[in-house]
């Protein structure tokens, strides 16, 4: 299924970072709060969304950015770009954009992280095509695979991803439309422990492209565990109530909402 990160092929030296730059759909923002405000109540509405582990875990950006680096074998950035919403457009057809949960770029490294929480496993690609009688979502699936092949330098087989989530695929096609050498695709898993088609998605999807060397694909483990204020928001969300969204952006800007363990990088080969 995979091991510790070592990712020699990226082959990075750690260094100090110096430098912290922060945005929510594409707007600049300078502190947490400003972040929180610029996700939106409507993001998160449920506490039990993935977007509440994800803007409660990087609250402190600079700490977790140093064990991110180095968890993942890569080298501690002079600059940094933390984009939370980062939003890819589809490179043919018509569609919605893809909005990567966090896109980080560091010097010529760039990490998707996608957050994942209590939901279960999206629709695959064959689910989704099967959704409209008509041939955009062809040539949505095509703009997204051919960013892609661009980057792993081989065709990418059509039935090889149809039982994958088509989430998967526009993400990766995301992180491979940002222009950095080299690319990784993190799921950043909270709770105790991750769901096994996360690993068995990733393990499939890079064999079908190769594994390329400017491609790598990691399940990140975070355990957690619940505060006292964010159990009294799952109970109340548990007892029918909705649209927490209000209380949930004030109980992260009031304090932790979760406590993390420390995260465990899975490197994903072909065919885990």
């Amino acid at each position: 299924m995979g091991g510790y990160v070592r990712l020699a092929r990226i082959g990075l030296i750690l260094c100090a970072m110096t430098n912290l730059r922060r945005t929510v759909h594409g707007r600049e923002v300078y502190s947490f709060e400003e972040l929180v405000k610029g996700i939106g109540p409507g993001a998160v509405a449920s506490p039990r969304r993935s977007t509440v582990p994800l803007l409660d875990y990087w609250r402190i950006p600079e700490q977790r950015l140093n064990d991110l680096w180095e968890r993942l074998s890569v080298r501690q950035p002079a600059t940094t770009e933390m984009h939370f919403e980062h939003e890819v457009p589809v490179q043919r057809g018509r569609g919605k954009s893809s909005f990567t949960d966090l896109m980080i770029f560091a010097d010529d490294v760039a990490v998707a992280i996608e957050a994942k929480f209590t939901e279960p496993r999206y629709e695959s690609v064959g689910i989704w095509l099967a959704g409209a009688l008509t041939t955009n979502r062809v040539d949505v699936l095509e703009g997204w695979l051919c960013a892609i092949e661009a980057v792993a330098e081989r065709p990418i087989g059509r039935d090889a991803v149809r039982d994958l989530p088509y989430q998967l695929i526009h993400r990766t096609a995301a992180v491979c439309c940002t222009g950095r050498r080299h690319r990784l695709v993190v799921y950043q898993v909270f709770g105790d422990a991750p769901a096994s088609h996360y690993c068995d998605d990733l393990g499939r999807f890079a064999t079908a492209i190769g594994a390329p060397l400017g491609i790598a694909f990691v399940v990140l483990r975070c355990v957690c565990r619940p505060t006292d204020s964010y159990a009294r928001l799952e109970e109340r969300w548990r007892a029918g109530e909705r649209d927490l969204g209000e209380d949930v952006c004030e109980a992260l800007l009031a304090g932790a909402l979760l406590e993390f363990g420390q995260p465990v990088a899975i490197l994903i080969q072909p065919g885990s």
